[in-house]
C-alpha cells in the first residue's frame, strides 16, 4: 500500500482535533483516516522542530542500486 501524503494544512488540523479538541486516537482514524503512528510522528516532530517539522522529509527512502 503506498504511503500517503498529507499538506501540512491537514497536519495541522488532524494535530488541532486531537490536542484541543479531545478526539481520541481512534477517534482520530474514524473521522480523518489518519493512523495513531502517523500523528505520533507528526506531534514529536512539531514537539521538537515546531509548525516547521511537519515539512521534514522521511529519510526512510530507500534506495537499490543494480548489482
Amino acid at each position: 500500500m503506498p504511503r500517503k501524503n498529507y499538506t501540512i494544512e491537514f497536519k495541522q488540523i488532524v494535530l488541532d482535533a486531537y490536542e484541543h479538541k479531545g478526539f481520541s486516537l481512534k477517534g482520530i482514524y474514524q473521522k480523518y483516516g489518519v493512523h495513531h503512528t502517523a500523528l505520533m510522528d507528526w506531534k514529536k516532530s512539531v514537539t521538537k522542530y515546531g509548525w516547521e517539522g511537519l515539512k521534514r522529509t522521511s529519510s526512510k527512502k530507500k534506495v537499490y542500486t543494480k548489482k
